[in-house]
This record gives C-alpha cells, structure tokens and sequence, in this order.
C-alpha cells in the first residue's frame, strides 16, 4: 500500500521526541503509521494497537520498515508521551487547512468535551479538557484546543476561532461562550452568531427574558418579530418547539450593548414522553438579520445597480418606489402600494417587515431568512454532541480511556479525531462509525478507502 497521496504526508514534518541512542530501535514514522491505522481499524489505546500491528505484521511490512519488528505497547505510550502535542496539533490543522471545505452557509458548532479517564489523583494532573470546532454539513473537525479547565473554554474559544476558517459560516456555542469577546471576534472574522444566554451572565439574561415576558403579554403587538412553529416524533416522543426572533427598530443602538447584537431569540419546548409533558424555554443572543439593508434612494448614485441585500426605497405620490437586486441578480424598480408617512431612517427602519413581506411574495426578495437560519443554527449546534462527543465516547471508548501520561493523553486524542474525520468522510459504507472501524480492520481494501477519504475534499495541487 503506498501511503504517499493519503493525508500522512502532512504529518510527516513531525519529529522523534526520542534521543538518538542505540536504545532507539524502532522507526518514528512506523510507530505513528501504525498508531493512525490502528485506532481507524477499532484499536483503542497502546496495547490494543500493539496487538493489531502484531496480527498485522506481514502486510504492515509492505510499506512499513519495521527494522525491529512491532513495537511494544510501553514503545508507544512513551513516544506520544514525549511527542509535543501542540506541534502534532498544527499538523492536523494543516491537513485540514490543504482541504477544500466550503464553510459558507455553514453552522459550526464550538464546544468543549472532557475525557474523564484522562486525571490522575496522586499525581495531581487534572482531567483534560478539549474545545472542538465541528462542521455540521460537511461532518468534519476542523479543529481543537486543549483546556486543562471547562471554565477556561473562554481564552480557549478565541484561540481557536484564530486556527480555523469561518467566513461566511455561523458559529454556534453554548452559554460558557456568551461574551463579548468572543461574539467580536466571531464577527471580525467574517461569520454569524448564534449565542446560547445562561445565568452566567445574569443582567442580560434578565433583561432578554423581561422582554420575551412582556412579550407573551402583549402577544408580541407593536414588536418586530417572527415565529415559527416546528413538530418532531422520535422514538415515543413528541416534540413541539415554537422558535421567535425579536430584532430592534433600531438596530445600530442595538448593536452597542452587545458586539453587531441584531436579534433576540427564544425557543419554546413542549415535550411529551409516555403522555408526561415538560415544557422548557432557551434563550439565544444572533447577529442574524434577513439579509437586507433599507435605504433612502437618495443614497443611490444615479444610474447604479444596487449591491446584492441593499434596497432603496422612495415614495412616488402614494406609492412606494424601491430598486433591489432580486434572487436572480436582475436589478428591479418597481413599485409597491405602501404609504409611508414621513419617510426618513426610522420610518423606513419601522416598515421594512411589511416591504419585505410584499416584495418577497412577487420573488423579489426572499423572505424568513433570519429565523430560518436562526431554527436551522439551533437544531444543527447538537451535532457536535452527536456526531463527534457521542462517536468519541461510545465508538472509540474515549471516557474509558486511562493514557494520562506526559502528551500521551492529547495526542491520542486527536489520533481519535484524525480517525473520525476519515471514518465520516468515507461515504460508501452506511452503517455506524463502529461497525466501520471494525470493516476496516477486516477488510484492506475499504481500509484503503477511508485513508484515501479525503481525496474529493483536496484543493488542486494538494
């Protein structure tokens, strides 16, 4: 097998933290080929990998060097403790980063996941803690960091948002997240935010949920707002979940209590399980807007087409004249029957639901966009529990695990996650991470399959 094209060659930079004695008698590059393999073929930890080498051998041979023959399991355990974990990190960052990933429209889901087996009691160390970066669309992790604490998920968050690429995409925490640092600099590198509000930070949270009271009161009259409703049946349980989005009359004055703050949003959960009914309500702080930007035609220079989500309007004796790019790209000048008295900034900022509501029933403009994205943002967060924190733990024993020595407990963990990353690319198979892991242990050529998985994400010349 020539492993040449596959993923490894962006690892191979890495360097043996071993002194250069005659005590060194096995192949760097062997141990950590055999360490990746082992793990996607369903090896957990150094002496299950040990064994699947061992049983491997003859084939390992064909590509491998091997001048001592399979190393023992302490072999490995000591290497990844030494290897330095953050340069093993970059390496993965890399491979990531040579990927064609399109991350636009994209909901990535930031959160942190203990691996509890990771402590040790007598010697002090601390469980780890790592904050992950998941890809909800295209089922990748695109990266992590390392916290020894779930409170320092708040330094880690912007450390990794600075690794990744997330223009375009929305990024979706939980409330460890909510803070003004992080929303800034969500929104710097060119994204979304979808913030979930906790008591973590009790004068907002009150304040949010005073207005969603009174506006339950009021039943939302004189409020810029949308809902929508949505019904789900899973296993024996019925769920029915009403989403709302409050955004400002005054959006800008918004913004200044909370970084590029446009909308407000609240998630109403009825739930019944074995007819036993519990009711729920999460609160939720997004830059989301509906994608247009209202403003006076004077603001148009003569004879331009307007940039795509701008709309000019003016009133043409008692109709309103508007130009806007519609969903083709064509430039649109029209006309609407809506009196706006007074027409200035605010006038305009008051009526931009009832011009978006009519334009987009002609297809001019395309209407919901916010609470769309909103409902697909909050539904998607959880992918990160499904799709990676769940396959860690039940697929590859993740919390079970007892490597805890030196960097061995990191850098298995992202052996793990480079493994996940190939086993959800691998797109032929359709059954479970775990039923696949053991496939590739049975099976060469599908193993060959999921090394090679990645291959239609590469960009030219990768």
């Amino acid at each position: 097998m020539n492993l040449t094209n596959t993923f490894f060659s962006h690892f191979e930079p890495l360097q043996d933290p071993r002194e250069d004695n005659h005590n060194r008698l096995h192949n760097f590059y062997d141990i950590l080929v055999i360490a990746i393999l082992g793990t996607i073929c369903g090896a957990d930890g150094w002496t299950e990998i040990c064994e699947f080498a061992e049983a491997r051998l003859e084939w390992l041979k064909t590509f491998l060097k091997l001048p001592n023959g399979i190393p023992s399991h302490d072999t490995f355990g000591r290497v990844f403790s030494l290897l330095d974990a953050e340069t093993f990190e970059s390496c993965f960052l890399v491979w990531i980063a040579s990927l064609s990933i399109d991350v636009i429209n994209e909901i990535i889901s930031i959160d942190g996941k203990s691996l509890r087996g990771s402590h040790d009691r007598k010697k002090g160390v601390k469980m780890l803690h790592v904050v992950s970066a998941w890809a909800s669309e295209n089922k990748i992790l695109l990266g992590q960091v390392k916290t020894e604490e779930k409170s320092n998920e708040i330094t880690a968050i912007p450390e990794l948002l600075d690794m990744i690429d997330v223009q375009g995409s929305i990024v979706t925490i939980d409330a460890m997240g909510c803070q003004h640092e992080i929303a800034k600099k969500i929104v710097d590198k060119g994204a979304d935010y979808v913030l979930s509000l906790k008591e973590n930070q009790p004068t907002l949270c009150h304040d949010v949920t005073s207005i969603f009271e009174k506006g339950e009161e009021c039943k939302y009259k004189k409020m810029m707002h949308k809902q929508k409703l949505e019904k789900v049946r899973s296993h024996g349980r019925i769920e029915t979940r009403r989403y709302t989005l409050i955004t400002p009359r005054a959006q800008q004055l918004f913004g200044l209590r909370w970084p590029h703050l446009k909308g407000l949003g609240m998630v109403e959960v009825k739930r019944t399980v074995n007819n036993q009914v519990e009711h729920s309500k999460r609160f939720f702080l997004t830059s989301l807007d509906d994608g247009y930007e209202l403003l006076l035609m004077s603001d148009l220079a003569v004879g331009m087409t307007p940039e795509k989500g701008k709309m000019y309007v003016e009133m043409q004796g008692e109709q309103l004249r508007y130009i806007v790019q519609d969903l083709n790209g064509n430039k649109i000048d029209s006309l609407l029957n809506i009196k706006i008295k007074n027409l200035n900034r605010k006038t305009l900022a008051e009526s931009k639901f009832r011009i978006l509501a009519e334009t987009s029933k002609i297809g001019h403009t395309r209407r919901d966009q916010d609470i769309d994205r909103f409902m697909q943002a909050v539904r998607k967060h959880w992918n990160v529990e499904i799709n990676l924190h769940w396959s860690l733990d039940v697929s590859f024993k993740e919390d079970l695990s007892r490597v805890r020595i030196g960097n061995a407990a990191e850098n298995l963990a992202i052996i793990r996650r480079v493994a996940l990353n190939l086993l959800k690319q691998e797109k032929t198979s359709k059954v479970g991470i775990t039923a696949r892991r053991k496939r590739a242990g049975w099976d060469n050529k599908y193993l060959l399959k999921v090394l090679m998985a990645d291959s239609h994400l590469k960009k030219p010349g990768n």
